[in-house]
């Protein structure tokens, strides 16, 4: 993965500011602040890997949010798995 350093850089900025509005929306999806943190982490991550193939993004600030609301749907979907699965007692498990 290799970013231009043209885009690299506005991008960084960008992220720079929008970094606590990011931050506070992601905690309150996943009802807690670190938790937050680990998706604002996920989809800072999703999203300099999706900037080379993405082309003009006309509202960044919007892609931006988009990918940390995706990553916050992702972490909830998983968590729900891991407490479903951690619910069943030992004998509702089949030998």
């Amino acid at each position: 993965m290799t970013i231009p350093g043209g885009i690299r850089e506005p991008f960084a900025r960008l992220f720079g500011e929008m970094r606590p509005k990011l931050h506070r929306y992601c905690a309150r999806m996943t009802g807690s602040a670190i938790d937050g943190e680990d998706v604002l982490q996920e989809a800072l991550a999703k999203a300099f890997e999706a900037l080379p193939d993405a082309g003009p993004i006309a509202n960044p600030e919007g892609w931006l949010f988009r990918i940390a609301h995706n990553a916050a749907l992702d972490f909830l979907r998983r968590r729900a798995r891991e407490r479903a699965f951690s619910d069943e007692g030992p004998d509702m498990i089949v030998d």
